[in-house]
């Protein structure tokens, strides 16, 4: 436990998951060539639908939501695989890496928990995801018919919505960013889910009374986490505690 108990006297983000940093670039790579498959997909989709564009331009007792989902519905399970695979990796060296604080030479598998946490966890961040494509979609049709725009210019527009290519500040967009989706994502969702594997194990050891929760204690932390800083918390209330933000230094020390 002597790498866990002197948390504070490391030097920032060597503590504690040794591959953390090649799981979020393999991540980042492999999510960032799914979310391009992905956008491919979704205006190849569109560019079939002229005659259906030009019916409902033309007549608005179409323009109704059952007509629009046309458009913007296209195969996601791809960004689920890719979400699910990586999630899985990472919560499986966190639960690693717990046992090893522990001394226990054995190795970490998935208890139905763990899976069930996963799958919730993937099942929302590709409704979220795909739920951006479809602002997109909808918000250009809109200005689209206002416009009495050609489904040519309509398809021309949506080509060169920059946020295709240019990052937004937040985390999720309401529009789809590629860029920003991909960085944080591979910071903070990699980062949860060694976290949430590591608790895993910690748990199944049985010897964990209550969790510490720790800052870097320094000039850099942020405002969100420096009230968390020594709180105690029980072993239920652990689970997706960490990372508060993205590039989030805490973890939590267990109590035995």
């Amino acid at each position: 436990m002597k790498d866990i108990l002197e948390y504070n006297k490391q030097a920032p983000n060597d503590y504690p998951f040794v591959y953390q940093d090649t799981m979020e670039r393999v991540f980042a790579e492999d999510f960032n060539k799914t979310l391009v498959e992905y956008e491919d997909r979704l205006l190849k989709n569109i560019s079939n639908y002229g005659p259906d564009y030009n019916i409902i331009r033309k007549d608005v007792r179409y323009r109704r939501p059952s007509s629009y989902e046309r458009f913007y519905t296209v195969d996601s399970s791809d960004i689920h695989d890719v979400l699910a695979e990586n999630f899985v990796r990472a919560y499986k060296v966190g639960g690693q890496q717990g046992y090893k604080d522990f001394g226990k030479d054995i190795e970490f598998n998935l208890g139905v928990f763990d899976i069930d946490e996963i799958a919730l966890s993937v099942g929302d961040k590709v409704g979220a995801i795909t739920n951006s494509y479809k602002n997109l979609v909808l918000s250009k049709l809109r200005v689209a018919f206002n416009r009495e725009s050609s489904f040519r210019d309509f398809y021309s527009d949506l080509l060169s919505y920059k946020d295709f290519q240019k990052a937004d500040p937040t985390y999720t967009t309401p529009m789809p960013s590629k860029k920003n989706m991909v960085d944080n994502y591979a910071t903070r969702e990699i980062t949860r889910n060694v976290f949430n594997g590591r608790m895993s194990a910690y748990g199944n050891t049985k010897r964990i009374a209550t969790y510490i929760y720790k800052t870097r204690a320094d000039e850099r932390v942020s405002s969100i986490c420096a009230p968390f800083h020594n709180q105690v918390f029980q072993p239920d209330q652990v689970q997706g505690l960490i990372p508060k933000h993205r590039n989030c230094r805490c973890t939590v020390v267990p109590n035995t």
